[in-house]
């Protein structure tokens, strides 16, 4: 994909593009993004989808200019936008791309009452911050921090995660409770690709179960119940125990009605689902059994009751 065609596919303008600073270029071209997918869901267009992924990874990258190249791209290479002004990598100008993040989001900071992480913070605390921004309703300063965290991560020695899946699935949890599919979707394509450069059997350890589950909501599609969705995220950020079928339990009507889309996107919340329905039908049985038991009961008492009469 060529620079133009990754403008293009994210309906943005390069002289537009190139007007602005650093930071503010970063912010446009993630709303664009995000504007994208909701446009081209991966259920239901996946090469769309994969095209605006695409022409994310390449705008957000450092420019190599007109004549440079990129092995990933084509044999011309990403153009620059029509202007003089290069595009930049957020921060690249003697700008760290924390402070700059720090400085769009000061009031989402301020609310919070706390100060924005230090430059040489890691990955896991970056994700912290992120999730309590999330808790607090700051989406987009949670989803831009979140980006960064992953990035960092990325960046860390193998085996130096500690904490960071735990963290990251809370980020993510909290997204989809409050119905925030894209930002938690764009999260979730992140965190795919920085597990992928770990062994990520040691970097999971106790949440695979979780990690699972997470995955599985975020490929439902749009068309799936968001309040059920909603109840899921709540089950597993909560840690509730045997909390996904007590969900489904809780919105059997709702349960019952997606039962499709689970069968076909998500095999084990499917199973989840079918244990719920097991478990209603047993006790529909013993209580069906339980009734016949106590007529059959009162109708011999009236009978050795009538047959002892005078």
């Amino acid at each position: 994909m060529t620079w133009d065609e990754a403008l293009a596919e994210l309906r943005l303008e390069p002289e537009a593009l190139a007007a602005l600073a650093p930071a503010e270029r970063a912010e446009t071209v993630r709303r664009a993004y995000l504007r994208r997918i909701r446009q081209a869901p991966p259920e239901r267009d996946t090469a769309g989808f994969l095209r605006a992924r695409a022409a994310f990874e390449l705008l957000r990258g450092p420019s190599s200019g007109s004549s440079g190249s990129s092995a990933s791209s084509g044999a011309s290479g990403p153009r620059a936008p029509r202007s003089s002004r290069p595009v930049e990598r957020p921060g690249s100008s003697g700008e760290g791309m924390l402070a700059a993040w720090a400085r769009r989001h000061s009031q989402a900071l301020a609310k919070l009452a706390r100060p924005c992480p230090h430059e040489g913070a890691d990955g896991t605390t970056l994700l912290t911050t992120a999730g309590e921004l999330a808790d607090a309703g700051a989406v987009d300063a949670a989803s831009e921090l979140g980006e960064l965290a992953l990035r960092r991560l990325t960046l860390q020695p193998e085996g130096r995660a500690e904490g960071a899946v735990q963290v990251l699935l809370d980020l993510v949890l909290l997204l989809l409770r409050d119905a925030h599919l894209d930002e938690a979707r764009h999260l979730g394509v992140l965190a795919e690709e920085w597990l992928a450069t770990q062994r990520m059997a040691q970097v999971l350890a106790d949440e695979v179960e979780r990690w699972i589950f997470t995955r599985e909501l975020l490929a439902l599609p749009h068309g799936f119940s968001a309040k059920l969705r909603r109840a899921l995220a709540l089950a597993l950020l909560t840690r509730e125990g045997n909390g996904i079928v007590l969900a489904f339990k809780r919105h059997r009507l709702r349960a019952d009605y997606n039962a499709g889309l689970l069968a076909d996107h998500t095999p084990l919340l499917h199973a989840a689902y079918l244990e719920m329905v097991d478990d209603d039908w047993n006790l529909e049985w013993s209580i069906r059994v339980g009734a016949v038991l106590i007529v059959a009961l009162i109708v011999l008492l009236r009978w050795l009751l009538s047959g002892a009469a005078p």
